[in-house]
């Protein structure tokens, strides 16, 4: 997974991607995570690796003023954890 660099610590059980480094990883990421008001700390490229994805792979969803990029292997996982985090979250969309 990949996220914006302050939310790295609610995801340090994961594999994490740092966003400007997808390239070297070796494989693209199945969960991203960016903060879109830019209230969280080192942005490190979020932004522009959820423009550079390829939009047929994932769907995305917003939760509050985060995006939330998920391919279908982690669907089910994701919107579980949005139906806890805000109960009155919709479905995702495709990008």
């Amino acid at each position: 997974m990949s996220a914006t660099g302050g939310l790295f610590g609610r995801f340090h059980q994961q594999d994490l991607i740092q966003a400007d480094r997808v390239a070297i990883a070796g494989k693209q990421p199945e969960l991203v995570v960016c903060d879109d008001s830019g209230r969280i700390p080192w942005e490190f490229g979020c932004q522009s690796l959820t423009r550079a994805l390829p939009s047929s792979s994932y769907d995305i969803m917003q939760l509050g003023k985060l995006s939330v990029l998920f391919t279908a292997q982690t669907k089910a996982f994701v919107e579980a954890c949005a139906a806890k985090a805000l109960p009155s979250t919709g479905s995702a969309g495709k990008r």
